[in-house]
């Protein structure tokens, strides 16, 4: 069986990334890093990440899709995975947040951490952020995701599996 392949160039602000889709994923080059995601999600205009990406909808009363977004920070001085889930997960830092998880991504291509999060407000608790950690030099590569509360034990595998395929260039 042939499998289908496809290239496109995208331009995306100052940065280009090129983006090769390959059976279920799609490989995304950025400058520091590349990321697979599933081929079905949908990469979203964001001036603010190196990459922001949706799930497609799971029906008509699918009111909110997966996504993630991916942000570079640097850092004041050089520090590993372990030590900023640590401070990311401290009582002071997460104040307004409940802790629903927390550990390391088995099996990745490079260290990568993650905790779990959801408002402690019952207003505002039906949403879960998951945070994936990885560092290279003085910078950390952040994932962002987040999920329907009452989905996200069962979609975290997708996630994951977009954390392991994290690669430094």
């Amino acid at each position: 069986m042939r499998l289908p392949i496809c290239r496109v160039v995208v331009v995306f602000f100052l940065s280009t990334s090129a983006l090769t889709c390959l059976g279920q994923d799609q490989v995304i080059d950025l400058q520091d890093l590349s990321v697979s995601i599933p081929k079905t999600w949908e990469r979203v205009p964001d001036d603010k990440t190196i990459l922001t990406a949706r799930g497609p909808s799971r029906g008509a009363n699918d009111a909110f899709s997966e996504n993630i977004r991916i942000e570079v920070r640097e850092l004041p001085r050089p520090a590993t995975p372990e030590q900023i889930l640590a401070a990311q997960t401290s009582t002071k830092a997460l104040g307004k947040y409940r802790l629903l998880g927390q550990g390391k991504v088995d099996e990745a291509k490079t260290p990568v951490v993650w905790y779990a999060i959801t408002h402690t407000e019952a207003a505002k608790n039906d949403r879960v952020i998951i945070d994936y950690v990885a560092v290279k030099g003085q910078k950390a590569f952040v994932m962002h995701c987040m999920i329907e509360a009452d989905q996200w034990k069962a979609e975290q595998k997708v996630f994951e599996k977009i954390a392991k395929s994290l690669t430094f260039k």
